[in-house]
């Protein structure tokens, strides 16, 4: 059970990471200029 929360957790946490680095690549490629 214990085990389960923790894979629970590092998920929650790669995916707000997923998110963030996702975020700021859009943020780059809109502002860069082609």
């Amino acid at each position: 059970m214990k085990m389960l929360a923790k894979t629970k957790y590092w998920s929650l946490s790669l995916l707000v990471v997923l998110a963030t680095l996702g975020g700021v690549a859009a943020t780059t490629f809109a502002e860069a200029p082609v």
